[in-house]
């Protein structure tokens, strides 16, 4: 993979699996580089490459957009790179859906290699089961126990999405504090607990298929100049908040958009964030490095 030279792997939320099992496939693979920019699009029972030269250069939300409207198929499972997977980044990441990044590994510059800016996919079909029953009683077994439960771990990601977990984490240790060289509270004076920051700017919530807790949530606020975007996850509010020493929730929620919009890996953009801060406050970088 771009970043590292090995293995990589990511995974993301939203419906793409779903999708592209009910439109007959187990997976998909890719081979050799197109010598223009391609989108796959899996729609109305067809597979084909289609020409992306008029994506090319989008961000994801406009690429997603634009697909759905060439479509006419609101609810299209799209899973596509930003500029920053254009440009061959190697913390750049494959955005799914609303917001949710396959991000680990720079394999957004593994689609911009290959010309490849979208996976675009509608399935329509039933996906067989041996026992469709036995399936549908242990479904509604299951979702009756998770929408029941009163484990906090799993209270918390319903009303709060991944964020409603942090502070736990940062009360006992969990959550780096200035590049991973402090812990706890008492390691930024000014620090407040985010869930409730973040929250109040709610707008809706979402879930991934078929799922019955929902810990997504868009988030929206002209109070901070922020149009509809994604809910930070705990790993995003943590790298660009703590681990930056920055208690800024608007600054957290701009930064988040930002890499959602161009395809870059937020954990990776918060950790070489915080790791350039640490140089130019030693000195080993200075303004005539940053401009």
């Amino acid at each position: 993979v771009p970043l590292t030279g090995g293995w990589g792997d990511a995974n993301t939320g939203g419906n793409m699996a779903s999708e592209i099992k009910r439109a007959g496939y187990d997976g998909i693979l890719f081979q050799g580089i197109s010598p223009h920019p391609v989108c796959l699009l899996i729609h109305q029972g067809k597979a084909e490459l289609r020409d992306a030269s008029h994506l090319w250069g989008k961000d994801t939300t406009e690429t997603r957009q634009m697909l759905r409207k060439e479509t006419g198929e609101r609810r299209l499972s799209v899973a596509c790179i930003g500029p920053a997977g254009e440009a061959q980044s190697l913390i750049s990441a494959i955005i799914t859906d609303e917001g949710r990044a396959a991000a680990r590994s720079g394999l957004g510059a593994v689609m911009g290699s290959k010309r490849l800016k979208a996976v675009a996919v509608r399935g329509q079909n039933e996906t067989p089961v041996a026992d469709s029953t036995r399936v549908s009683e242990l479904r509604k077994q299951f979702v009756k126990a998770i929408k029941e439960t009163e484990v906090p771990f799993v209270k918390a990601l319903k009303v709060g999405g991944t964020v409603g977990y942090m502070q736990p984490f940062v009360v006992g240790g969990a959550t780096p504090f200035k590049n991973w060289s402090l812990i706890g509270p008492e390691s930024m004076p000014s620090y407040e607990p985010f869930d409730d920051r973040v929250n109040k700017y709610v707008v809706r919530r979402s879930a991934c298929a078929t799922c019955p807790i929902g810990c997504g949530g868009t988030l929206k606020s002209e109070e901070i100049g922020l149009g509809e975007s994604k809910r930070p996850e705990y790993e995003t509010a943590a790298g660009f908040g703590p681990n930056c020493l920055n208690n800024d929730v608007a600054a957290i929620l701009k930064a988040n958009d930002i890499c959602n919009r161009y395809g870059i890996d937020t954990i990776s953009a918060s950790g070489t964030i915080a790791f350039a801060m640490e140089c130019y406050e030693r000195g080993i970088i200075t303004k005539q490095d940053t401009g």
